[in-house]
């Protein structure tokens, strides 16, 4: 979720769109998924159960069908209706969907916890691999809950997957939970440890930088039937209308989520600043490229034995650095050196090699912010002064969580020391390039307290 608000008549949730379809649709249409296919998968939506695990909730209805895909094709478990907050005493209701309900599920007058939610996975895992579910043979409820519960179930694996595959869906599906995977008092970090998932680079995984095996196709609707999406039926809230009192209940309803409101006031800005980045960005490198071909030409021809024996030629930053068409550069550390990625006084620069110096500069995957997480940067007009009736130029870096506004000094280079702006201090943004005072191109940021930043 995303944000939370209302309107008078109802209550409104933005969630993300996951508009790559689930995984029983894509399923129907590839028949199966592969073994390092299913442990991508199987790893995602360990993670998923693992936080909510952390948290007391007991999930009870995973299967593929609920399992969503994004854009990229990275997981998201949807449908948490059948969940349950185990913190207030363990759950007894036969709740879930046949085939992937665990047997102290069905077992009645039972209660369970975390454990179900293992052996679903067991479940769909199977599915995935196999193209069925692992217990098909008994079609009806009843006979289904005979078998799981009297352990008269038949789970029949290829022959042909690995052994750890084998290990790994006999470990989940077994009918006792003493001896269950996951069962053991580790949790999710028994399944996180198996053979199975013995390739995947958990820190990646949960970073979300593991290569999905599927990406969904774009531009189409990933499900059976496009008239599900978005529809809703209003036909059971005909007719009800909320008192004052109705209305006070939900006072406190409205929220926004606050890493969800950076990333869009951060993709906003990122988006209408690159609309034409593209072309500019290649215009200034050659440029530069230029000039410093100029300069290397002007340093001193050595043969490879006065190379040898004499040290490269060095030069001052002050000496080498050009005026470039835009000026968003920023100076950073060297790659070789030891200090940190910092901005860098007109006083403080020191001398480098020549050649490491054309290197520094043309070298494109360190070339202008360095080793950082800074998106763009770029000269900005803030109000400021006593009245904050003056526009002062500074320079701006935006980061995925704040911007930082820099001054500069006589020589344009940004100077140490930045005001951090969070991206909870912005009020809106101008999602658009705007025209002002005889600029073009311009993003219009308003903040909070009522100051912009062009």
């Amino acid at each position: 979720m995303t944000y939370a608000f209302q309107t008078p008549e109802k209550l409104c949730f933005i969630l993300d769109l996951m508009n790559g379809g689930d995984l029983n649709y894509h399923l129907s249409q590839r028949g199966t998924f592969s073994e390092d296919e299913g442990k991508f998968y199987a790893a995602e939506i360990i993670l998923g159960l693992q936080h909510m695990h952390e948290r007391n909730i007991v999930y009870r209805d995973l299967k593929p069908a609920n399992i969503l895909l994004d854009e990229c094709g990275h997981v998201k478990i949807s449908d948490l209706g059948l969940t349950c907050d185990v913190s207030e005493g363990w759950p007894t209701a036969a709740v879930g969907t046949q085939g992937y309900m665990a047997p102290e599920v069905l077992q009645k007058g039972m209660p369970y916890a975390f454990s179900a939610d293992w052996y679903s996975l067991g479940c769909t895992v199977y599915k995935l691999l196999v193209g069925s579910s692992p217990f098909r043979q008994h079609s009806s409820k009843r006979r289904f809950c005979e078998a799981s519960l009297g352990g008269q179930r038949v789970l029949q694996i290829p022959d042909s997957f690995e052994d750890s595959t084998k290990a790994f869906l006999i470990g989940l599906l077994q009918t006792n939970t003493e001896v269950r995977l996951g069962c053991q008092g580790s949790g999710a970090e028994e399944l996180m440890t198996h053979s199975f998932l013995s390739s995947i680079d958990w820190e990646l995984a949960k970073r979300q930088r593991l290569e999905p095996p599927l990406i969904p196709p774009q531009g189409e609707v990933n499900a059976a039937d496009a008239f599900e999406i978005g529809a809703f039926d209003d036909e059971d809230t005909q007719g009800i209308r909320l008192t004052d009192e109705d209305q006070q209940a939900y006072k406190e309803f409205d929220v926004v989520i606050a890493d969800r409101w950076e990333h869009e006031m951060t993709t906003t800005i990122f988006d209408a600043v690159n609309e034409d980045f593209d072309q500019i960005e290649s215009k200034r490198r050659a440029k530069l490229q230029q000039r410093l071909n100029q300069l290397s030409q002007t340093l001193p021809n050595q043969s490879e034995g006065e190379a040898a024996t004499n040290p490269p030629q060095s030069v001052t930053m002050s000496q080498a650095i050009v005026q470039s068409p835009s000026s968003s550069l920023s100076l950073t550390s060297p790659p070789t050196s030891t200090g940190t990625n910092k901005f860098l006084d007109h006083e403080d620069i020191p001398s480098w090699p020549a050649e490491l110096l054309l290197e520094w500069w043309i070298d494109p995957k360190i070339f202008g912010c360095g080793p950082s997480d800074c998106l763009v940067e770029s000269e900005v007009l803030r109000l400021g002064g006593p009245f904050l009736h003056t526009w002062q130029k500074k320079h701006a870096r935006l980061f995925p969580n704040r911007l930082e506004i820099y001054n500069k000094n006589q020589h344009g280079i940004p100077l140490k020391g930045a005001e951090f702006i969070s991206m909870l201090d912005i009020a809106s943004i101008y999602p658009t390039l705007q025209r002002f005072n005889k600029y073009d191109g311009v993003i219009i940021i308003v903040l909070k307290s009522q100051s912009k930043i062009f």
